[in-house]
């Protein structure tokens, strides 16, 4: 399917695709109910199979996780999804520590986000709710304003209005992790050619 513009930006989400079980037990429900018979259950199943999910959790529990958003005049935007570990204990003193730790859902890589995204049980949508093509999905995201798109270091260094904002709290979970920034202004970072985003959420 070839990719359609949405509007100036557009995001992408991974979501599980149905499985073959489910979809086949809701075409059951519907080539035998009479009369409503079923109606409840196949709202119900419907429902499970194909409305909007919750956040990401885990792989057991599946819900939407936003991958990136492409903005005209910009490189496209990743998104980390790092996943929080607590990992909370109580000291020698019996006082409560609360700690905490982040480690990667896929390596920050092209390798790392191709090799997740391509899984056979994975699609990517749009924000107008409709499938993409993978793999014309990444070449458009990894070649997306690639030579001459802004990020945020680009965008002040043409003395653009910024709000004046350090990210620097935003930042220390990527340095925790081995990754530099050039500025407590930076609100993205580069690695493997791509540009992240030190935001869990955004649009």
């Amino acid at each position: 399917m070839i990719l359609e513009i949405c509007n100036m930006s557009t995001n992408y989400y991974l979501r599980h695709r149905p499985p073959l079980k489910k979809i086949n037990e809701l075409k059951m429900l519907i080539e035998f109910s009479k009369q409503g018979v079923y109606f409840d259950k196949i709202l119900k199943l419907a429902h499970e199979i194909y409305d909007t999910p919750g956040k990401y959790e885990s792989k057991e529990n599946w819900g939407v996780l936003h991958i990136g958003k492409r903005s005209a005049g910009w490189k496209f935007q990743w998104c980390p999804n790092l996943i929080e570990v607590f990992n909370s204990y109580i000291d020698k003193d019996g006082k409560y520590v609360s700690s905490r730790e982040y480690k990667f859902r896929y390596p920050l890589t092209k390798q790392g986000l191709t090799d997740f995204i391509m899984q056979e049980d994975i699609l990517v949508m749009d924000e107008c709710k409709e499938c993409q093509d993978k793999a014309e999905f990444l070449k458009m995201a990894f070649n997306w304003e690639k030579n001459g798109g802004l990020d945020s270091l680009t965008y002040r260094a043409k003395g653009e209005d910024m709000i004046k904002y350090s990210f620097e709290s935003e930042q220390q979970k990527f340095k925790d992790l081995g990754f530099n920034f050039l500025s407590p202004y930076q609100s993205d970072f580069c690695s493997d050619g791509l540009r992240w985003t030190v935001f869990d959420d955004f649009s």
